[in-house]
């Protein structure tokens, strides 16, 4: 019963989170926010996230529990998600509550994966799959509803899921939560100056701009392509779809190869992917090329939680995980939507897409670097 439990949980949880994602472009664009103006609500969406990761991570760490912030942070979306679909047709105000709907949401997802983590450290690729099926079902529901019944029906499917995973995270045992504790200045300061640490984030940093560009940029080449709303959800699925057998044979994947050389992989991948998506000429191209999601997002996830889990002590290994998903994941979501903006607009979509590959090289030199380095110590 407890397993069904938590593969509702995760199912039900990113069925809400799809749905924002896949459609907030076509939303965005359709209210008449111009480029530059989509960019900065981004941008500003991505330091609400890193504002709210900073208090959720505090108040999780020093209570050892993770279902109140849950709650609350699911609560506070969909008041968020009721607002910007519905509430208002002001463009300030509505930029204001996407802001707001598109930072929580992230969150939303950091608490259900770092709670199902703690619990079932075991199995939890094999409940991710459950995830990716959400992301999966949501984005083709996102995208069929909100073709139909415009931006009420997208709403109704995101407070509908919401609830669901609520009802069910409220039932879910906190026995396994991790220990009270707390993030002092010393311990802060000893974690940022840890050198391989530094090099990790950087590295997560540089592929998570690239992450964030295959959602925006590639979103709206998508739809300058001639793609329409079902175009931008069929590609999200796509993608969620190819993350299932990643998540699926985790253990025995972990098991064959050190996860510095799937990092390697994922982040050769990722530049192998935006050169792809630069010579894509038709929507239906973008969609094939989507599929190389497989060799990149699901591998990033596992391996950035194990790698930065090997390279901090274990007394630090709650906070690394926290302060290093706000800054990998926080600030390259402020960055990617304004600076990617900026290139289509000095550029276009194509070159775009090949800087963004140029960008992945970094990351790949920096992984090689550091196998060496790992290589060249002594037993």
């Amino acid at each position: 019963m407890k397993n069904i439990q938590f593969a509702v949980f995760n199912f039900a949880t990113f069925i809400s989170i799809s749905a924002v994602n896949s459609q907030l472009i076509p939303f965005l664009n359709e209210s008449g926010y111009t480029p530059a103006q989509k960019g900065w609500v981004l941008g500003f969406s991505a330091l609400a996230s890193l504002l709210f990761a900073a208090v959720i991570g505090w108040i999780s760490d020093k209570t050892g529990k993770m279902k109140p912030m849950f709650i609350i942070t699911t609560l506070l979306f969909m008041a968020a998600v009721f607002a910007s679909f519905i509430l208002t047709s002001d463009l300030w105000i509505k930029a204001i509550c996407v802001i707001l709907m598109f930072g929580i949401v992230k969150e939303v997802m950091s608490i259900n994966e770092t709670w199902v983590f703690q619990l079932k450290p075991k199995t939890f690729g094999k409940y991710h799959c459950f995830s990716a099926a959400g992301l999966v079902s949501g984005s083709l529901a996102a995208g069929f509803i909100y073709k139909q019944f415009n931006s009420i029906g997208l709403c109704i499917l995101c407070l509908s899921a919401s609830a669901i995973s609520l009802l069910c995270g409220f039932f879910i045992k906190e026995k396994e939560a991790a220990e009270k504790g707390s993030i002092s200045l010393a311990s802060m300061k000893k974690l940022l100056m840890n050198k391989s640490y530094q090099r990790l984030l950087m590295i997560l940093f540089l592929l998570m701009i690239t992450g964030f560009a295959d959602q925006f940029v590639v979103v709206d080449k998508l739809i300058a392509l001639g793609g329409d709303r079902i175009a931008v959800s069929v590609k999200f699925a796509i993608q969620s779809l190819m993350e299932i057998p990643i998540y699926l044979f985790s253990a025995k994947l972990f098991k064959k190869f050190e996860p510095s050389r799937l990092l390697l992989v994922a982040a050769l991948m990722t530049g192998v992917k935006f050169v792809a998506y630069g010579f894509c000429a038709t929507p239906l191209w973008v969609l094939i090329t989507a599929a190389l999601q497989l060799f990149t997002h699901p591998i990033i996830v596992l391996t950035s939680k194990l790698l930065i889990q090997e390279v901090t002590p274990k007394q630090l290994a709650a906070s690394a995980q926290i302060v290093g998903f706000a800054i990998y994941f926080g600030i390259s979501g402020f960055l990617t939507p304004v600076i990617g903006a900026w290139l289509v607009e000095r550029f276009d979509f194509n070159i775009t897409c090949w800087i963004f590959a140029c960008i992945a090289i970094i990351p790949t030199w920096m992984i090689i670097k550091m196998r060496k380095s790992k290589e060249n110590q002594p037993a």
